[in-house]
């Protein structure tokens, strides 16, 4: 069955996993040097070897390479009607690459948390911006649904935390989690 061809009507059942990024990147090597020209936002300001870990594995390692391209061709896919959306609810389009990290734009992706579909959005989410999950359908793989829901989940977001990097910190983590973070 193609990953590609997959909607809403896809089972819940595991999907294939993102496979943008293996569970273990490879260490940076020592030739390895950071692309110039690239601005860290200003919560990864800080030095951090998973960031250069990450890049390298996407720009110099065939299979993070090949991986990169694979997401990047079945992103065209749907990027238009991803961009649509986003544009709708005044999130910045380059809030996309949240699906090629999440999923590698695979609707049918599922995560270990539980996350399902293009943005990996868990049950209690996916529930709290009215998807549909039952047992032989899930509208969290439907790229339209998903990234509707998505959509007004990161504007809630950014409205409650008043910045993108806050706004895409609870949504990686949850917003229970990023709450506790900000707290401390």
């Amino acid at each position: 069955k193609s990953l590609l061809s997959a909607d809403a009507g896809a089972p819940p059942e595991r999907g294939p996993r993102s496979t943008l990024f293996p569970r273990e990147i490879p260490p940076v090597h020592d030739g390895y040097v950071r692309p110039q020209g690239l601005k860290r936002p200003e919560l990864a300001s800080r030095e951090d070897t998973s960031i250069d870990r990450a890049l390298q594995y996407l720009a110099t390692d065939s299979r993070g390479h090949g991986a990169l391209l694979s997401a990047y061709q079945r992103s065209g896919q749907h990027r238009d009607e991803v961009d649509r959306i986003l544009r709708a609810w005044k999130i910045p389009t380059e809030l996309a690459a949240v699906a090629y990290l999440e999923s590698a734009f695979v609707p049918t992706a599922s995560s270990l948390d539980g996350g399902a579909g293009l943005w990996s959005l868990t049950l209690d989410v996916a529930r709290g911006y009215n998807l549909a999950i039952l047992p032989k359908y899930d509208e969290r793989r439907s790229v339209a649904l998903s990234t509707e829901a998505a959509a007004h989940y990161l504007a809630d977001l950014h409205e409650r935390f008043g910045s993108w990097e806050l706004a895409l910190f609870a949504f990686g983590t949850g917003y229970g989690r990023a709450m506790a973070a900000l707290t401390k």
